[in-house]
């Protein structure tokens, strides 16, 4: 029987403007935005609303490089 083998998922690369609830829950001194959440709803700085500044629907795997919206995390 063959092994499984691992494979590789590269990290999220952050928008800076990409936000959820959680971020704003007095206590948690850090949140982990890679750690996916099945009921995380997301909104965008840029336009407060569940859709981003390009017209694209606003969410942790459609937030990325490419979008003409993007600004990455420093």
């Amino acid at each position: 029987m063959a092994e499984p083998t691992a494979t590789f998922t590269p990290a999220l690369q952050l928008c800076r403007h990409i936000r959820t609830k959680m971020m704003y829950v007095m206590g948690r001194a850090e949140l982990d935005l890679e750690i996916p959440s099945s009921t995380a709803q997301y909104t965008c700085l840029k336009t407060l609303s569940v859709i981003g500044a390009d017209g694209g629907v606003v969410h942790m795997d459609d937030c990325q490089p490419g979008r003409s919206c993007f600004e990455a995390l420093d």
